[in-house]
């Protein structure tokens, strides 16, 4: 099980990694990066949540 200070540090990772990608948090990004540091939100949550992000940021291949 993680502590507070784990998921703390999770999350300032993920941030600084975001950021050297160019990318900034919006309200729902913050907002779920939250529940995660107050453990009302798991780590499943979050990787769901970029999955979700990338399917619908990424151009989608054309089928020929």
């Amino acid at each position: 099980m993680t502590t507070r200070a784990d998921r703390e540090r999770h999350v300032a990772q993920m941030l600084a990694n975001h950021r050297i990608e160019g990318y900034e948090p919006d309200n729902a990004d913050k907002q779920l990066h939250a529940a995660y540091i107050d453990g009302t939100a798991t780590l499943d949550d979050i990787l769901a949540h970029a999955r979700s992000f990338a399917a619908n940021a990424l151009p989608q291949p054309k089928l020929v």
